[in-house]
């Protein structure tokens, strides 16, 4: 037909064009470039989108991580798990967990779970921990405190940016020892640790993903 795109964007972890498509602005969204190398995908496009600035190139435009408002967000349901951690079961993640599980604490472990699921088992547990794999800013940076949790992540370069100052109220460990001990403190100092959290989310309320389209 006569149809022609005015856009081409390509958004995934690991898809790329064989060839440059012929019509409209070529875009490219590099989700995962702590993993994969995008310098292909960087020759063709008009727009290069890097989610993770630690790892951009000269041209890329830094497009960071955000949390959606529908599905990361407080339900106000009770929290009756102590600790949440979501994602791939590298070890670790395990070595936390089963710590934390030593301690006698209650901790949520899934990997897989989306959306409606996602949202409402989040919302279960008063912590979220975030092991981040190779230095990456990733989502669930910002989508813990939206969804009501506590924060507790391991120190990332750009979370020390200007741009990324309500990292400041997160609580960070460098390794297993210190992810214990500041889950622990949290669970005894709630109060304080959710004064925190009402802060942080106050200060990052517009880091949503319709206004970084804007």
């Amino acid at each position: 037909g006569d149809w022609k795109p005015d856009m081409v964007l390509t958004g995934d972890a690991g898809i790329c064009w064989k060839e440059r498509p012929s019509d409209g602005v070529v875009a490219h969204i590099a989700t995962d470039p702590h993993v994969l190398n995008y310098d292909y995908p960087r020759t063709y496009s008009d727009k290069f989108f890097n989610m993770q600035e630690v790892y951009s190139k000269p041209g890329d435009l830094y497009l960071p991580y955000a949390f959606d408002p529908e599905y990361h967000c407080d339900l106000g349901l009770e929290r009756e798990y102590d600790v949440a951690m979501i994602g791939l079961k590298y070890d670790k993640r395990e070595n936390i967990v089963n710590r934390l599980r030593d301690k006698g604490l209650k901790v949520l472990y899934e990997t897989g779970i989306v959306l409606d699921e996602y949202r409402e088992i989040n919302n279960k547990a008063k912590i979220g921990i975030n092991q981040a794999s190779l230095d990456d800013l990733n989502a669930r940076a910002f989508e813990i405190p939206a969804l009501g949790q506590i924060e507790i992540m391991t120190p990332v370069t750009y979370m020390q940016k200007p741009r990324h100052s309500y990292f400041k109220r997160a609580y960070v460990y460098n390794n297993t020892d210190e992810a214990v001990e500041q889950t622990l403190w949290c669970l005894n100092n709630l109060k304080t640790a959710k004064e925190q959290l009402r802060l942080m989310r106050n200060e990052m309320k517009n880091e949503t993903y319709d206004e970084r389209v804007k």
